[in-house]
């Protein structure tokens, strides 16, 4: 939420019931009131992300809200983003409605972390998204008091569970042999003694053996 006004209960409550439910996270504006964030709505709920804006020195901006609501700081001056004049424009901004987008994108990832851990799930549970990316950025880095520096490291191959081990390689199957056509004049099937070379000579030997007990019987 990139929304800012003064201290209102009810909305406070309607975006503490939102995280509560736990499928929805929500990342709400600090303000850019150089004050207390607590005196604003919705950057006072209490379960809301809250962001403040940092600077590329990673101190807090002059302009952001500060103070215990605070959640979490992150880039909030010089962004550079799109805008509404064309299709291709970009315009280049700052303040806490720069930083919430990215403390929203961060959250994001991690939702989708979720879901690719356990795949039973239907929706990520947005309240433990919101502490996961608290526990995520640089501890004590940024404003008064100190918060944590937003920070993602999702899909790093050093971050959660180590990657698993590239598949080895399958076992190399012999090449497949030629079907190799029949001789002229021959059917495929069983090879026959008389095409088969090994058994020719034997076949000469018997034939011949044969021929000459004929031969014997006779005189």
């Amino acid at each position: 939420m990139s929304l800012a006004g003064g201290f209102y209960q009810p909305l406070n409550d309607l975006v503490n019931e939102m995280v509560v439910c736990d499928t929805i996270a929500v990342c709400v504006a600090a303000g850019n009131s150089n004050t207390d964030a607590s005196t604003f709505s919705p950057a006072s709920a209490a379960n809301a992300l809250t962001c403040g804006a940092s600077t590329e020195t990673d101190t807090r901006a002059s302009f952001s809200n500060f103070g215990t609501i605070v959640d979490i700081y992150g880039p909030g001056t010089d962004i550079r983003g799109a805008t509404n004049l064309d299709n291709v424009g970009t315009a280049t901004k700052s303040g806490t409605s720069m930083t919430t987008p990215l403390v929203a994108g961060v959250v994001a990832l991690m939702l989708e972390q979720q879901l690719l851990n356990n795949t039973e799930l239907t929706f990520g549970d947005g309240n433990l998204a919101q502490q996961q990316v608290l526990a995520m950025g640089t501890p004590n880095r940024v404003g008064s008091p100190l918060r944590p520096l937003l920070f993602s490291s999702v899909g790093k191959p050093w971050v959660g569970v180590p990657p698993a081990p590239p598949a080895s390689n399958p076992p190399q199957q012999p090449p497949p042999q030629p079907n190799l056509a029949p001789p002229r004049g021959q059917t495929g099937g069983p090879a026959s003694s008389a095409s088969n070379p090994l058994q020719r000579p034997l076949a000469l030997v018997l034939g011949n053996w044969l021929v000459l007990l004929a031969f014997l019987f006779v005189i």
